[in-house]
């Protein structure tokens, strides 16, 4: 996909996206439990 980068900055790419993606699931999440509580 990138043949002109190195192998390094692909890993950290990866890292970035997957906090990322672990940001958006714990917002998800806690959103999810406000409406749980929200209604009963």
């Amino acid at each position: 996909m990138y043949p002109n980068r190195h192998p390094g900055g692909q890993h950290f790419e990866s890292l970035t996206m997957l906090f990322k993606l672990a940001a958006n699931f714990t917002a998800l999440i806690s959103t999810w439990k406000r409406l749980i509580t929200t209604f009963p």
